[in-house]
């Protein structure tokens, strides 16, 4: 995702996945956490979570880079690698 602080800008998705399965109130809840959470806005972080829509096996690995505080690029993956 790219993100500015109250928009999320573009999804953009794997080449090997060019319909992946996201659901609007998924994002909100990612951008929703994101915001809440000071440190995600002004540092370089991983940080996992759990998302209602996606199985209780899979947690999701978050990256945040926030260039500004205006524009941020959001990573998000099942893997842990």
């Amino acid at each position: 995702m790219i993100v500015t602080a109250t928009n999320v800008l573009a999804l953009i998705s794997s080449p090997d996945d060019p319909n992946p399965e996201i659901k609007p109130s998924d994002v909100n809840l990612i951008f929703n956490y994101i915001h809440s959470t000071p440190s995600l806005m002004t540092e370089e972080t991983w940080t996992t979570m759990c998302i209602p829509g996606i199985s209780e096996e899979y947690l999701l690995h978050v990256y945040c880079k926030f260039h500004s505080k205006h524009l941020g690029i959001v990573f998000i993956s099942t893997s842990d690698e």
